[in-house]
């Protein structure tokens, strides 16, 4: 297992990278609106924004990584994401929030699919369970980072904002430079609910009342 998770450092580095930007971005933008005067229900349409963009970005990822391969969609959809949190210091707006949330949705989607899609891949069977758990901790343990970031400077300001694009830039760097060949291209990916739930009830009914529970909290 050792062996695995180290072939795939760069990658695991990357994706604490980026989810940490990602993690204060999130907690950020819930506080900046709330302090320029938001009605909740806009707040509230702000996070959902997010996920509208990251379903489709889930969606159309594959067609862009057969077009550009894994590094080079990588890179562009990294870079939409970081110039989209400078955006949200130099529009303030509610409107234009939405929009850039789900620009965002769309691009973190696409970055963290293929992230994990790569170390799926490179990871064998055996140890498949440890390197995803592994994974899992970093995941966590980079939002909590990054959440903890908040308390740097002034929500109200700009600095937070840049940090936040500059931490997704930096993810740029070991998916750049990593030694790791890429892997084949991703799959068509389909969201059939309809057959998710016929496989599994429960199991579609426990992740909705989860993400709704998780998502009001």
């Amino acid at each position: 297992m050792g062996h695995a998770v180290r072939s795939l450092a760069a990658l695991i580095l990357a994706a604490a990278i980026l989810i940490c930007g990602n993690g204060l971005q999130n907690t950020l933008l819930a506080v900046r609106a709330n302090l320029e005067g938001f009605p909740f229900w806009q707040i509230g349409l702000l996070t959902s924004a997010y996920f509208v963009g990251f379903i489709a970005g889930c969606q159309q990822t594959p067609a862009i990584v057969r077009s550009a391969g894994h590094i080079r969609a990588f890179t562009a959809l990294a870079s939409i994401a970081s110039a989209s949190a400078l955006a949200h210091a130099i529009a303030v707006d509610s409107v234009v929030w939405v929009g850039l949330r789900v620009i965002t949705g769309f691009s973190l989607a696409g970055v963290q699919m293929i992230i994990e899609s790569w170390i799926n891949e490179k990871t064998p069977n055996e140890a498949r369970g440890k390197v995803l758990a592994s994974y899992r901790i970093v995941d966590l343990g980079a939002t909590m980072a990054g959440q903890g970031l908040l308390a740097v400077a002034s929500p109200e300001g700009f600095i937070l904002f840049a940090i936040i694009s500059i931490l997704i830039s930096l993810s740029l760097v070991p998916v750049a430079l990593t030694k790791s060949s890429a892997p084949q291209p991703i799959a068509e990916a389909k969201l059939d609910l309809k057959k998710l739930t016929a496989v599994s009830p429960l199991a579609a009914f426990g992740s909705f009342a989860v993400g709704a529970a998780n998502g009001a909290f």
